[in-house]
């Protein structure tokens, strides 16, 4: 299947977000990357479009909780039913936030957390 990935809006740094790509690729997985700053409008056109089996966002910047909240929100839309993963440095202080989102929280590359997924 198809896994697309994405950095969150306000986020600049896409190489960890590259490093994801190849784990996942070698679980057999077509990568597509979105790349930096990608608003939950630009994901949602793209998971309309390419309807991937799952979705990883990259959260490396520290956001604001308010902001972070509104922002999961609009991802979660994004997604609808396509299961997403949320991980990077940033990621661990909004656990909470992201699950209750219904996001999966990755544990380093996530590559642990897809592994359950596509055998579930």
């Amino acid at each position: 299947g198809d896994a697309l990935l994405a950095c969150i809006d306000e986020e600049q740094h896409s190489l960890p977000l590259l490093g994801v790509g190849l784990a996942w690729a070698e679980l057999g997985l077509r990568v597509r990357v979105l790349g930096t700053r990608t608003p939950p409008e630009a994901l949602a056109a793209a998971v309309r479009e390419l309807r991937p089996a799952v979705v990883g966002l990259s959260m490396t910047r520290g956001l604001e909780p308010k902001r972070a909240n509104a922002l999961l929100a609009g991802y979660a839309d994004a997604c609808g039913k396509t299961p997403w993963i949320v991980g990077g440095r940033a990621a661990a202080e909004h656990a909470e936030r992201i699950r209750e989102h219904g996001a999966y929280l990755a544990d380093g590359d996530g590559a642990e957390q897809l592994r359950q997924l596509l055998l579930a």
